[in-house]
This record gives structure tokens, C-alpha cells and sequence, in this order.
């Protein structure tokens, strides 16, 4: 075992064998040092056995040695097995798995990865395939005979995965069946928002000329005006009253060309842009797309985004857009642009020249009270779990809310103090339920003309003040003027009891070790809910 260590040591015993042959007499300390010299010892310990004249010294110097040379030899010769195993095993799984492909493929149960992703690929471009482009056509059908010669484990099979996967899921010629029908849509404009009259005025042309030409064509409208009036979500009330589907990207902020152009291919992880995500997700070539916060576009050292939507946003060229990580052409000349924005002065020039301007101006009193009537109320009070026979707001209320604490253009502060005050009239119907719901554990009954009773209750104490609170009496004989005059003078005390009147209840609440009491007071002859609070 030791000679297979090393074949230079083999070869080196082999020729000290074959001289020893033709030595007469055999020569211990020859042997003592050639055993040191292929022990593979350092410096030392090989001067050591050289220094050592004893042979039989020497010998066992030397044999020491060779023990522990034969030692390490045994221990890398585990660890190269294990390894060897190891990989012969890992080789061996791999080659039955290829096996086990290949006879599946040939009795026809199973397909490979290239040949299912190809599959794949065929059945979602075929609904579509007589809507879609020639020259997309073409780049598809060179790309899946790429993905066929490409090994399933290099880096290019999944550039090109990728590039199909998105390359299909576009969908090329699919239109969403637009209405035309002007009163259903005035209807649909009017139950979602109230006023409102020059967009709504400007969506219902829109409707009229599709009507008459058959088909609808693509705009770039651009609501401006102060926050809070309607301009976000009316964009998702036209693509409801345009039956059409509804995406809606903020560019507010934005300053990387790539989220609207998309990436190049060659980047690792590369992704296509906002507009080819849209069209995926959306499944319609003629989508609504509301581009909101146009007028907060950021620039810095990744392009200039607002010079990147001249492109998308004019309706000259948006028939042929190019992402960059497609790098076919797309038609957009169908898509319906809304952009919002607060300062139409902060959009740039040429930008603000392909869009149709609508500015929204703010809410009056009598508008206010209708949206808060109408719209904001009904939606806090569903959010709030509210029954409507619960709570009553009058319009006196409202409209001094809206003229003393809303006195904005929008509505967004009036619906947080909407939902304000319905936020405290849950938490007071929760409490008068939990205090009707309260069981009071220790209830002493007396004769009508009788004293008056002294009922406690407690709430949250600690196990000392607990103590104390017990040793009250749960009966105290006073009269009724003796109780109001101890109520007086209890304040000062902190465990001291409190006599009062029939039905008087006890609340101790200490967390800080802090007595606070609340003592209800009520007569025999006065209703329950006659009650008179102090707290110590």
C-alpha cells in the first residue's frame, strides 16, 4: 500500500532491492537511511536518523517514520476513493437520466425540454398568429430553431427562453370589443363621479366619433388640476364606459429611460419596458393606459424619460414602437394615452404639445355636498362596517365640515375627516356593546325601603390592589346624604371605600400603580342611567 504512494518511492525501492541482490552480507544502516530518505521527513528528522550511530537506534528512528508516512498515504487514499466514488456516482445518475429520456422519447411518453418549450411557445402564438406581423412571424420562427441547436445548460438557451416567452405573450392583433353606446357610458361617468362636465363632455365625443368611423383611434388626453379631484380615478371610469381594459403606470419620479424603452438583450437580466409589460398583462392590443404624475418626470444619468415618451406619446409614430429588448416593432396606434398632472408648466414643451389638455378645476360647497353624500360617505360607512341605521350625518354637519375644515379644491381631505368621524362612532358602538355585554360578579339585592347596595367591579388590577379591593365589604349601610357627603371627602383617599347609593359601581384601573376609580351613583328610585363620575 505504501509503495503506491508515491512512483518515484516505487521506483526507488524497486532499485535498492535489485542492488541489495548482489550485496553479500545485508547492510542495516544503508537500509535505516534509505528508509529515512523516502519517508518524506523534513530536514530535522532526517539529520536526526543521519546523526543517530546506533543502527538499532536508527532503525527504529526509521521505522517511525515509515509508519507515519504509510499513515498519511492510507488517509489521502480514503479521501481520493470517496471522491472517485462520488463522481463516478454523479456520472452514473446522469447517464441513467439520459437513458431514461431517450427511451421515453422513443415509446412516446415523453418530449424534452426544448422540444415542450417549443411546443409551448407554437400553442400560445397559434390564436393569434393570423393577426400577427410577417416580420415578427419571422423573428419567432429563427428564434425557436436557435433554442433547438442551443445546449439546455448555456447561458444563451435562457436569454432566448426568456425573449420568446415575452415575444409571444404580446397579443399581436388582439382588439377588446369597444362600446359605442353614448347613454350608457353618460350613465357609467355619472354614477362614478359627480360634476366633472367638460371630461366627461370630451370622453362622449370620443364615443360619437368611433361610432361614426367604426373603429376608435388612439388619443393622448391630459387631465390637469389640483390634487384631489377625480383625475386618477376617472381614467378607470372611461376604460369602464369604453369596455376597455384598464393599466396604469406613475412616472412620477422616473428617471431611467429603460422602464419605458425597456433593456438591451445583452444586459443579465434584461427586461422589456413599461408598455410591453402592460400589453402582456392586459391581454388587448387597444388598453387604456394612464400614465399619472407626467409633470413630476425625473432625469439623471440613465436618459432623459420625458425625451423617451415623445415616441410612445405621438400618435405619428406610436404605430411602430421599438423596445429595446423586443426590437420589433409594436402598434400602440390603438392604445388610448390619459396622463394626469398637477402644473402642466412643468411638462416639457414638446411633450405637452401632442396631448389634448382638460383642466379640472376645484369643488364648490353644493358639489362637495353631493360627492360627500353620495360617493364618500356611503364607501367609509361599508368600510367602517356601519349600518346605515346606525348613524345619521345631517347636512348641517356635512356642510360645516366642508366649509370649516375642508375648504380645498379636492376631496381628499374631506374623506379623511369623513372617515375620522365614522372611525369614533365605531369605537363608540363597540364600547356601549362591550359595556351592555359587562357581568357584574358580585350583586347584593335589598328591600325596597331598605339601605342602599354598593355593587364592585374591577378591571385590570394587580394581584396587591386586588387583595385590598377584596377585603371591602360588599355592603355598606349609609344613607343617601351620607353617600353624597363621603363622595366628597373620599377623594383624597386611595383604598378607602365609597359609599353610595343603590347600583353604584367601582371601576380600578392601575397599570402605573395609579388608582383611578369611576364610581356611577343611582338611586332607587332614579333610572340606571343616571350616573355621576369621579375619579381619584
Amino acid at each position: 500500500m505504501y509503495y503506491n504512494h508515491s512512483n518515484l518511492q516505487f521506483v526507488h525501492v524497486k532499485f535498492f532491492i535489485g542492488i541489495s541482490q548482489h550485496i553479500g552480507d545485508f547492510n542495516f544502516p544503508r537500509l535505516a537511511d534509505f528508509g529515512a530518505a523516502i519517508s518524506g521527513a523534513n530536514k530535522l528528522q532526517s539529520q536526526e536518523v543521519l546523526e543517530e550511530l546506533d543502527v538499532y537506534k536508527r532503525l527504529k528512528l526509521t521505522l517511525e517514520l515509515v509508519k507515519k508516512e504509510i499513515e498519511i498515504s492510507k488517509i489521502q487514499e480514503s479521501i481520493a476513493k470517496a471522491i472517485e466514488e462520488k463522481i463516478s456516482g454523479e456520472q452514473r445518475r446522469y447517464l441513467l437520466n439520459e437513458q431514461l429520456k431517450a427511451i421515453k422519447k422513443e415509446l412516446g411518453l415523453e418530449t424534452d425540454d426544448k422540444t415542450a418549450l417549443n411546443d409551448k411557445f407554437r400553442e400560445r402564438l397559434e390564436p393569434n398568429r393570423g393577426n400577427c406581423p410577417p416580420h415578427v412571424l419571422q423573428v419567432i420562427e429563427e428564434e425557436l430553431t436557435k433554442l433547438q441547436l442551443l445546449e439546455a445548460s448555456s447561458s444563451e438557451f435562457n436569454v432566448t427562453r426568456n425573449y420568446l416567452d415575452w415575444l409571444t405573450s404580446i397579443p399581436w392583433g388582439n382588439y377588446s370589443n369597444e362600446n359605442f353606446d353614448v347613454i350608457r357610458a353618460q350613465k357609467i361617468l355619472d354614477e362614478d363621479h359627480y360634476g366633472l362636465t367638460d371630461v366627461k363632455e370630451r370622453i362622449l365625443e370620443f364615443i360619437a366619433v368611433g361610432k361614426l368611423r367604426g373603429t376608435s383611434q388612439g388619443k393622448i388626453i391630459c387631465f390637469s388640476g389640483p390634487p384631489g379631484v377625480g383625475k386618477t380615478s376617472i381614467g378607470r371610469s372611461i376604460a369602464h364606459a369604453l369596455n376597455r381594459n384598464f393599466f396604469r403606470f406613475s412616472v412620477g419620479g422616473l428617471s431611467d429611460v429603460a422602464e419605458i424603452k425597456g433593456h438591451r438583450r445583452t444586459y443579465i437580466g434584461a427586461m422589456p419596458g413599461k408598455m410591453v409589460q402592460c400589453l402582456k398583462n392586459v391581454g388587448t392590443a387597444n388598453p387604456l393606459v394612464l400614465i399619472d404624475e407626467i409633470d413630476k418626470l425625473g432625469t439623471g444619468h440613465a436618459g432623459d424619460p420625458a425625451s423617451a415618451l415623445l415616441e410612445l406619446l405621438d400618435p405619428e409614430q406610436n404605430a411602430n414602437f421599438l423596445d429595446h429588448y423586443l426590437d420589433v416593432p409594436i402598434d400602440l396606434s390603438k392604445v388610448l394615452f390619459v396622463c394626469t398632472a398637477n402644473v402642466v408648466e412643468m411638462i416639457p414643451h414638446p411633450l405637452l404639445d401632442r396631448m389634448e389638455v382638460i383642466s379640472i378645476a376645484g369643488y364648490i360647497t353644493d358639489e362637495k355636498m353631493h360627492i360627500a353624500r353620495d360617493y364618500l360617505e356611503k364607501t367609509t360607512r361599508d368600510s367602517c362596517g356601519i349600518q346605515p341605521e346606525q348613524v345619521e350625518v345631517t347636512d348641517a354637519a356635512l356642510l360645516a365640515l366642508i366649509e370649516n375644515y375642508c375648504r380645498e379644491a379636492g376631496v381628499r381631505n374631506l374623506q379623511k375627516h369623513i372617515e375620522k368621524i365614522y372611525r369614533k362612532i365605531a369605537l363608540q358602538i363597540v364600547r356601549q356593546g362591550a359595556s351592555d355585554e359587562q357581568v357584574v360578579p358580585d350583586q347584593i339585592q335589598s328591600p325596597p325601603d331598605g339601605p342602599a347596595v354598593v355593587e364592585v367591579q374591577l378591571v385590570d388590577t394587580d394581584e396587591t390592589q386586588a387583595e385590598a379591593i377584596d377585603k371591602l365589604d360588599q355592603s355598606v349601610v349609609a344613607s343617601k346624604n351620607q353617600t353624597a357627603a363621603e363622595l366628597v371627602e373620599g377623594n383624597g383617599h386611595k383604598h378607602s371605600p365609597e359609599t353610595s347609593g343603590e347600583g353604584v359601581t367601582i371601576q380600578t384601573d392601575l397599570p402605573d400603580e395609579s388608582t383611578v376609580a369611576e364610581v356611577r351613583v343611582a338611586d332607587a328610585d332614579e333610572p340606571v342611567d343616571s350616573k355621576v363620575c369621579n375619579k381619584i
